[in-house]
């Protein structure tokens, strides 16, 4: 049994349990890919990626803003591993409002 560990590529100056926008990305270590037809991502109980990358932006998984959490298996034509370790974090996909300018006496 091959062991998958997915983590988290984090966008610069960001919190280790927040990322946000369209850079952020889901990445995993495998290194048997001749026995897998590919991967399948599971945020938060629901399938929402499949595909042969070990890298996945969250927009191209369809993943939105808020608090999330993530796992993926490898599959074959006989079955589908154990999960990976499990990823949790917060997206934001806003900017922040901007502040209201004043000049004052």
């Amino acid at each position: 049994m091959r062991l998958i560990s997915l983590i988290m590529l984090l966008s610069a100056a960001v919190a280790v349990a927040q990322t946000s926008g369209p850079t952020a990305k889901l990445a995993w270590d495998y290194d048997d890919m001749d026995r897998i037809d590919g991967f399948r991502l599971y945020c938060d109980g629901a399938e929402v990626w499949t595909g042969t990358d070990k890298i996945v932006g969250m927009l191209d998984a369809g993943i939105g803003a808020g608090p999330h959490s993530c796992y993926v298996t490898a599959y074959n034509a006989v079955d589908e591993s154990q999960p990976s370790n499990t990823v949790s974090f917060r997206l934001v996909t806003d900017a922040p409002a901007a502040p209201a300018l004043r000049l004052e006496p």
